[in-house]
């Protein structure tokens, strides 16, 4: 993922990501993490880490959740 996007963004990404993957039948964990500080934007920069493979969710959704 990009490393230069505030805590809201990386929430917002990671938000978009579940419900789109959601929708499709599958759960996608995720976790937003501090990745340093940006002297460029003088703040703090949050990474997105996925328990996706190769762009793929790992875990279907069972029949009864959807």
């Amino acid at each position: 993922m990009a490393r230069n996007q505030t805590e809201q963004a990386a929430k917002e990404l990671l938000s978009s990501i579940q419900d789109y993957w959601e929708k499709r039948g599958f759960v996608v964990q995720g976790e937003i993490v501090p990745a340093g500080y940006s002297d460029r934007l003088r703040a703090t920069v949050f990474e997105l880490r996925t328990d996706m493979v190769g762009g793929r969710p790992v875990e279907r959704l069972r029949a009864a959740d959807r």
